[in-house]
Parts: structure tokens; C-alpha cells; sequence
């Protein structure tokens, strides 16, 4: 409470995609005694939300890019939120909104100015676009009050490269935005279904299926992923990969790679998909080669879902899985030792079993529910 009134929380992201962060976190902090509002620029999720959980919405419109006049155009939208809004915590995240929201919520003195971060873009950026975005992570530590980092390597690599105070950054929990759970059990998916689900994909029923799920860019280590098909394609010649996702303009494949999933008659190239625990259903192994992530929520659904895991030591993923436990975790652009991996899990059934067995437990720790109370306990403890 501020004064006798609910605290207002203002929630913001760069675009509508992800707003899947926030899902189950406006009727979870509305019953705690908070006033939830929501922005980003439009989209469907923004639309789900508000009719599931009644947030107070802003769309304001943003490019992930930078675009000088239309960012300048953006922040002005920001400004009128926050005049309307008048919020006592603004938590921002994803690199646009949160400058513009931490520019705007600085301007304003919003008591708590929440930067979250999701990941830091530098990773796979070099030249002048690197030092132009670490400067915007500089700029977003200096006005933020305090720094929510998804992840301990994410926190740790930010301090390390001396981008925001120590004393500023906090880990909520486990680390994550969550991710809920429910919506992950093998157990919704029948025998029957993922026979007819195979044969709608064309996957043969007897194929063993190594899946990939997420955007189609290159930090997500397409590269890496389809050099080392190559090899394993030629080994196992029952074996098929399932990437499902959508390719993104601003952050292109190279031409040969989407000619090579779009040709290969053992690739299953979806574009962008509804519903991923479907998807999840028919594979046998997860992987995610990703360079670097905020935290990397597909290995946790992968892993609810049963399945083995494949993915990097890079920056977020390596904490989204345990290497022995329920994983394999390689090298980060290592396509060598991404073939050696799959291929362990593609000869070692029991392995393979074991490891999928083990996912469940792990995933139970970052079920949303818990992660949100960790941040309602956060809110809670910075209005005392």
C-alpha cells in the first residue's frame, strides 16, 4: 500500500511477443493489493492478457532497432503513460523499452525505476552497433534505482564488464520470469495424438526427432545447429530435425541456411507456432545452441515436457539446465561438440531416458507462480 491506496506497478517490453513474460503476473500481483498496468506495442499477446487477467493496457508503439525519430516519438507516448498511469514502481525490460521507460520514469522521479534484464544484445553484436548498445545499458543502470538480472550469469557477466553498480542487482529466486508448468505435461498428449501430429508434420512414426523451438536467428546457434544436421543426418539416417519458430528480417539467416531448411526433406521447418507443448510432444531430443539468452524458458518447457536437452554454457542458458542431470551443455558455437552431444543422446537410450525423467523435477523450480511471489516479495519489501 502507498498512502493508503494500492501500490501502482507498471510493466513494460519492447513488443507483444514478449508479453508472454508477464502472463499470470497481473491477477497474481492484483491479489496481492497491486495495480497492474502493461506496455508494449500491439499485438496478440497484449490482447491475451487483457482479456484473461484485466491488466490496465498501454500500446505504445516501438522498433527493436534503432530509429532516432521514431524513438523520440515513442518516448513521447512513454511520457503520456506515465503521466496517466502516475505508477509508484516502473519495470522495464527488453533494450528499447527499457531505456525509453527508465528515461521516462527518471524524468517523471518515479520512486522505483526496475530495470530487468533479459539478456544483454552486446553478446552477439561487434563494432560500433556493441559499443553503442553497452552505452544503453550503462544509460538504463544509471537511472534505474535497482537492476533485476534474469539470471546469476547474466548479473555476474553485468558486473564483470562493469555495466551496472553490484549493489543495484539482485536475482529473484532461481532466476526466470517462470514458466507455467501446467501448460508442459507429456501426459496431455496422447499416443494416438502424436502418431496423427507426426503424420500432419511428415514425420514418420518411427523416426527419432531432434527439435529445436524459438526464433530463428542466428545468437540462437542456427548456424551451429544446421552444420552439425549435416553430419548427423548422414549418421542417422532415421533421424529428422523439427525447427519451429519464425525467421525474423531485422536479425536475417544467412540465404544458404533457410534454402537448406526449406529443401531438406528431413528438415521440418514450421515458421511461427501456436500451442509449443504440441511441438515438444513429438521429439525425443531438445536442443537450443543458443550464444547467449536472458535465461532460455524453452529448455525448462522442453525439460516439464520429458525430454533430454541439449544447449551451450552461454550467458542465461547454462542456467536453465544441468549439465548430467537433464542435460547436455556444450561449448557455445561449438557445432562439433553439438554432433557429439545429440549423438550421445541418439546411441544411449537409457541415458536419454534418464535424463528426460529428471527434467520434470528440474523444471518444477521455476514454476511462474513461485517466481512471481519471489517478485511480489520484492515489490512488497522496496514500499516498506
Amino acid at each position: 500500500m502507498v498512502k493508503g491506496r494500492a501500490a501502482r506497478v507498471l510493466s513494460a517490453v519492447t513488443v507483444s511477443d514478449s508479453v508472454i513474460f508477464f502472463y499470470g503476473m497481473p491477477s497474481f500481483l492484483s491479489e496481492r493489493g497491486f495495480e497492474v498496468a502493461i506496455s508494449a506495442a500491439d499485438g496478440p499477446e497484449l490482447d491475451i492478457i487483457l482479456e484473461e487477467e484485466y491488466p490496465i493496457v498501454y500500446r505504445v508503439a516501438m522498433e527493436r532497432e534503432i530509429s532516432i525519430l521514431k524513438d523520440l516519438w515513442s518516448l513521447f507516448h512513454v511520457l503520456k503513460v506515465l503521466y496517466r498511469f502516475k505508477p509508484d514502481i516502473v519495470n522495464a525490460g527488453t533494450p528499447k523499452a527499457g531505456l525509453l521507460y527508465m528515461i521516462g520514469a527518471w524524468l517523471f522521479r518515479v520512486p522505483l525505476r526496475i530495470y530487468h534484464v533479459r539478456g544483454l544484445r552486446h553478446e552477439s553484436l561487434d563494432g560500433l552497433a556493441e559499443k553503442l548498445q553497452v552505452y544503453i545499458e550503462r544509460i538504463c543502470g544509471r537511472l534505474a534505482t535497482h537492476i533485476v538480472c534474469e539470471t546469476q550469469s547474466l548479473k555476474d557477466l553485468a558486473i564483470e564488464q562493469g555495466l551496472y553498480l553490484e549493489n543495484k542487482c539482485y536475482v529473484l529466486g532461481p532466476g526466470s520470469s517462470g514458466v507455467e508448468l501446467e501448460n508442459y505435461s507429456p501426459d496431455e498428449f496422447s499416443a494416438e495424438f502424436k502418431k496423427k501430429f507426426r503424420e500432419e508434420l511428415g514425420i514418420p512414426i518411427d523416426a527419432e526427432v531432434v527439435g529445436f523451438l524459438g526464433r530463428v536467428v542466428p545468437r540462437k546457434g542456427i548456424s551451429e545447429l544446421l552444420e552439425a544436421w549435416r553430419k548427423i543426418r548422414e549418421k542417422y539416417s532415421n533421424t529428422y530435425l523439427l525447427i519451429a519458430g519464425p525467421l525474423e528480417d531485422a536479425q536475417p539467416l544467412k540465404a544458404f541456411e533457410v534454402d537448406t531448411m526449406q529443401k531438406d526433406p528431413r528438415i521440418i521447418f514450421t515458421g511461427k507456432v501456436e500451442g509449443a507443448a504440441k511441438y515438444y510432444s513429438v521429439m525425443d531430443i531438445f536442443t537450443l545452441p543458443a550464444h547467449w539468452e536472458g535465461f532460455g524458458n524453452v529448455l525448462v518447457e522442453a525439460a516439464s515436457m520429458g525430454l533430454p536437452v541439449v544447449t551451450t554454457n552461454g550467458t542465461g542458458t547454462r542456467d536453465a539446465a544441468e549439465d548430467g542431470y537433464n542435460s547436455l551443455v556444450i561449448p557455445v558455437k561449438d557445432s562439433t561438440a553439438l554432433v557429439a552431444a545429440i549423438s550421445k543422446y541418439l546411441d544411449d537410450k537409457l541415458l536419454r531416458a534418464e535424463h528426460g525423467r529428471n527434467g520434470k523435477e528440474w523444471a518444477s523450480r521455476f514454476e511462474r507462480k513461485d517466481i512471481l511471489r519471489h517478485l511480489s516479495e520484492f515489490y512488497e519489501s522496496l514500499l516498506r
